[in-house]
Formats: C-alpha cells, structure tokens, sequence
C-alpha cells in the first residue's frame, strides 16, 4: 500500500487540507473519506500507529472507498475542526469522542437514523438501555462504541480489617439486611472511616482532623453538579422548552449528601486531604487509605497492579440505588459524521467498519459497547491484574442502568456553563460551614445568566 494514501498531519491549514483528499480521490478512484482525530482520544503516539495500521487495512481491502486519516492535537483540535466547518470543508467522520466533544458541536452532526435503517447494521450485541442512552442523550447522532459504566471499587483489606461483609454484587441486593442505597453507603462508609488512634466516625470521640482511612471517594468524577447528581438519577440543569436553569430536589439531595459527607459525616476527604500523602496526592482509592471509590471502568488506567500496589486486592459493587431506582452514570465515546459529509454512504459504511475493529479497542484502551468484542478487553484488564478477581458481570450488568438525560448532555453556552458547576463543587470540597442552600441559589441565577447570554 502506498503510505501516502494514509495521512498523518499536523494541521495547519485548510487548503493543504482540502488538497490532499483532492489529491487522493484522484489517485485512486474511489469515494474518499476523511476521519479526523483530535476532539477526543486517538492522538497519542502508540495510538496513532494503531489507526496507521487500521487505515491501511482497511484501504487494502476496499475497491470503492479509502479512508484519509487526519489527527490534530488535542489542544488545537477544537478550534481546527471549528475552522474547517466554517470555511465549508469539514471532515466526514470525527472520533473517538465523548459527549463533551460533541456537545462542542451541536447542531453539525448527522443524523444516523435513515442510514442505520437502510443499511442495517447489526446492533444485537448492545444492551437496550445503551441504544437508548446514544438515541437520547445524543440525538441520533452515535452508535455505542467505547464505554466506561460507572461502579463502587472496594479495597478488601479494609473490609477485612473492620470485620464488615463486602457490599453488594448484584442490583437488588441487600446489605446487611437492608437496601444497598445511598442511605445504607453513607452508614457504610461512616465505619469504615477511622482517625488515628482507631476510632470510626461513628464513635464519640472521633477526631476528624487526624483521620488516617476514609470510607468513601468520588474517585475524578467530581467535573460536574450533575455528575453528583446523577449518582442518584439523571438529571439535568437546563429545560429546554423553557430555557431556564433547574436545580431539581434530587439534585439538591445528592448535593447536600456530598457536602454533609465531608464537613459533618467525615467519610468523604476534602480537597486538602485529596491531595494529601496519605492519599497518594490526588489519587485517593490507590493509595490504599480509602475503602471505597465511586468511578468508571476507566480507572484501571491508574489503579496500581502488582507488588507494589497500596490496594492488593479489590473488588466491585453495584451502584447504591435512590428511592428503590439505580443509576449507573455512563462516559460513552463513538464516531460520529458531519453533516458536511460529501459522499454520507461512503462515510457511514467506513464509520461502521473502523467502529468494529478489534484492535482499536485495544489501542484506545476501550470496553467495547458490543458484547461480541469485549474478550480481548478482559483479558487484557485480568492480565494487568493477576492477583484480583474481577467480577464483570457486575461491571456489565452496570450498562443497564445508565443514566439517560446522561450528566455530560448539552446545555446552552456548554463550556461556561460546565465552568460554573466546577466553581460550586471547588467551594464545597473546601469550604466548611456553606449556607448550602444559598449557594445552589446562587449557582442557579449565574447558570441562568450564562444560558441566556446564549439566547
């Protein structure tokens, strides 16, 4: 295969762009197809050899369509794709990307359905709930691809130590003889949180500015107010039909959960002891002093394996529920096409090819949505960990639970927006003794600013 017909740019302007896929339509007669890498992952070294060779395959294989395969940096990416769909040469696909990515973009993806409807994709291998999920929260405009459900990590050693039974393995589960809830992880997490001369918070005494093991983390998924929210259902902060901001009872709860769990409970660290030595500054599940963390799949990137590992051994528990309902909220990365599309069955055909390769998934270090290709997914995570017994089928039964409106799902002025739940969760991870209930007051009013600045 002549290597020119797979590009790898820096990009730097849009005329070299428009060239090079003129240039390779030329060359070989076929439908060109350009996917471009950079508004999510793919950009990495090792993992832009892995697209490299997927490229490759797949222009070898095809008599009709190639694939011109174009990465940015992440950094300029956003500003470059923004640039070329005004300048009317936008690429075909785009991915991976998240939400967030897309939400950059509203409004500029192709709907996917008239073409899943005539050429019929096989979709046998998604859970109902994850098709639901791409339909809703993304309009129509993805297909599960990677996802990463969210679930309770739990280090066995201090279950041990503390003589208490690991928590749930299946929704519906009871703990101890009650509902695995929110209500049952606060009472939990409370005795599993102890100071340094071995007291649990739960007894008198208890000295919460020497705590040397907390019960409970949300282990880096603390970037949004309806990331908290969503923990105990979905919500959102933004009604379309009206315009205006909503902060919902639920989400109000499951603020004042949080916000009570460190600064009156004492379970859940504060930003300080975050960043802490004990807790492995920043990184607080790994650092072994932490019995349970709330994140997603994707934090086998930073959980240590092996003879050093702080954590030995851990296991996995189902996300408590809130009034008899779980949530499991879900990061979901796909391809999507852009409505500038030239050639839109040429596009959607290499899209779905590229979506199933194996290999990608492995590049990407990705859980595949479908089913059928998440063995060497496993595999690969078991073998990391090779004194650990996963439970998949917990992480998997997580993925019919997800949390549709998703937390990541677009709002009007969506950057600034995002930046002003970051301002209220910075305040309550480090400022004690909040009037909670002004500060969400306020949190509103500024949201609703934001929104109609965008009206």
């Amino acid at each position: 295969m002549n290597k020119k017909m797979v590009r790898f740019l820096t990009l730097a302007g849009m005329g070299a762009l428009a060239l090079a896929s003129l240039a390779a339509t030329a060359q070989s007669g076929r439908s060109t197809v350009v996917w471009f890498v950079g508004v999510g992952t793919g950009g990495q070294p090792a993992q832009i050899e892995g697209e490299k060779a997927a490229v490759e395959r797949f222009n070898k294989s095809s008599e009709k369509i190639q694939i011109d395969l174009q990465i940015v940096d992440y950094n300029s990416a956003r500003d470059n794709l923004s640039a070329r769909i005004a300048a009317g040469n936008p690429p075909d696909i785009v991915g991976p990307v998240g939400n967030t990515g897309a939400n950059w973009f509203k409004g500029q993806w192709v709907d996917l359905d008239p073409l899943v409807a005539k050429y019929k994709p096989d979709l046998s291998g998604f859970e109902p709930a994850l098709l639901k999920f791409y339909k809703e929260s993304q309009e129509g405009t993805g297909l599960p691809y990677a996802v990463y459900p969210s679930f309770i990590y739990y280090n066995k050693a201090l279950f041990d130590e503390a003589k208490l039974p690991y928590p749930p393995s299946k929704v519906g589960e009871k703990y101890q003889g009650q509902t695995w809830d929110w209500n049952a992880m606060r009472r939990l997490a409370m005795k599993l949180t102890y100071d340094s001369k071995g007291r649990s918070s739960t007894q008198s005494g208890f000295d919460a500015k020497n705590i040397v093991t907390y019960g409970f983390i949300n282990q880096w998924t603390t970037d949004y107010v309806t990331s908290i929210a969503a923990q105990f259902k979905p919500t959102a902060l933004y009604d379309a039909k009206t315009g205006k901001a909503v902060v919902d009872p639920t989400t109000m709860t499951a603020l004042r959960w949080y916000y009570n769990g460190i600064w009156k409970d004492h379970f859940i660290p504060n930003q300080d002891a975050q960043n802490s030595d004990l807790l492995g500054r920043g990184n607080p599940f790994n650092s072994g002093n932490v019995a349970m963390g709330f994140t997603h799949l994707w934090y086998t990137c930073c959980l240590d394996a092996g003879k050093d590992a702080k954590v030995k051994d851990w296991g996995v528990a189902v996300v408590p529920s809130y009034n008899g309902k779980t949530t499991a909220k879900l990061h979901a990365d796909t391809f999507r096409m852009m409505k500038g599309a030239k050639n839109q069955d040429a596009a959607f055909q290499a899209m779905m090819w590229v979506m199933k390769q194996k290999d990608l998934f492995t590049t990407y270090g990705a859980f595949p949505a479908d089913v059928n290709l998440q063995d060497d997914y496993i595999a690969a995570v078991n073998k990391k960990y090779a004194g650990v017994k996963i439970n998949w089928t917990t992480i998997q039964d997580m993925l019919k639970y997800v949390d549709t409106p998703s937390h990541e799902a677009y709002m009007p002025n969506f950057t600034k927006a995002g930046d002003i739940q970051t301002k209220l969760l910075t305040k309550i991870m480090t400022l004690p003794n909040l009037d909670l209930s002004k500060e969400v007051s306020d949190f509103k009013a500024e949201m609703q600013r934001a929104f109609d600045e965008k009206k």
